[in-house]
């Protein structure tokens, strides 16, 4: 990934991360639940700073 996107994880990753798979992150996006996500031509890729907020607003 480029120094661009630097802040960002792309879905995979984010959900490895918090321990979830793929679907449950879909579903979330299109039920406008979960933390925000950012489209880059296809790809989905969530902001870092924005993660860490929606999950201490869990």
């Amino acid at each position: 990934m480029t120094d661009l996107l630097k802040d960002y994880l792309p879905r995979s990753e984010l959900a490895a991360a918090i321990g979830y798979c793929e679907k449950t992150l879909i579903r979330w996006e299109r039920d406008g639940q979960g933390p925000p996500p950012t489209r880059v031509g296809r790809k989905v890729l969530y902001l870092k700073s924005s993660v860490e907020k929606w999950l201490l607003s869990r």
